[in-house]
């Protein structure tokens, strides 16, 4: 059976029942790759790229405002940050004064139970996304826009929130109806997040032992 014939017919649906259809289908994929790029002032990591699946694997890159990009990865429980020296001297938890440059361009390894790595390492992670998604997709009142293409895919459009405010969704009218992009143009919560290559192989690799380094074996990181 083609994936149009299994796909409901979203276009057939209310505007709520689009949002929430297109959300649980991401929530619902086995991996999926999102580019976030927050437009307010002040977010530490303004911009995200991710691929994840839902056992554990992820690779990713965080842009900085002013330390660099930051790259994450993560295999099953174990999780590294590799960073720059910019990075590592912002980094609260690197307090020794020779810390940063032993620490730039290595994989560190992450510590449950330390904060600030935790929250950067949860962003590698599908449910984070998910979760932001929640947080951003606006009010109560949400109504269809029209049908447009979006990233190479036939989408739905609805506008959630009032006029001139709020966020605009786009789900796939295709194959499984996924959320394929999230924009929020103005406002605190200016953002915009898109998605692709649903249920795509995710192949993480574990850095090799020369590359890594353990802050609690560096004396860096509280105890």
């Amino acid at each position: 059976m083609a994936d149009a014939d299994k796909a409901p017919a979203v276009a057939a649906m209310s505007a709520p029942q689009v949002v929430r259809t297109g959300r649980q289908a991401l929530a619902d994929a086995p991996s999926f790759t999102f580019n976030l790029a927050v437009g307010v002032r002040g977010y530490r990591f303004p911009t995200v790229s991710v691929t994840a699946d839902r056992s554990g694997h992820c690779t990713g890159t965080l842009a900085g405002e002013s330390s660099g990009p930051v790259e994450v990865r993560r295999v099953g429980q174990r999780a590294w940050v590799k960073g720059s020296v910019d990075f590592w001297k912002e980094f609260d938890g690197a307090r020794r004064a020779d810390a940063p440059a032993r620490l730039a361009d290595r994989y560190v390894l992450v510590h449950r139970g330390f904060k600030p790595l935790d929250d950067l390492v949860a962003r590698c992670d599908p449910k984070w996304i998910v979760a932001f998604l929640d947080e951003n997709i606006g009010g109560e009142e949400q109504e269809k826009v029209g049908s447009t293409t979006m990233n190479g895919t036939d989408t739905l459009q609805v506008h959630s929130g009032t006029p001139g405010q709020g966020a605009e969704l786009y789900v796939a009218t295709t194959g499984t109806p996924y959320l394929v992009k999230l924009a929020r143009p103005a406002g605190p919560r200016a953002s915009t997040v898109s998605f692709s290559a649903f249920g795509e192989p995710v192949s993480v690799t574990e850095p090799a032992a020369a590359e890594t380094v353990d802050l609690v074996d560096l004396g860096a990181a509280a105890t």
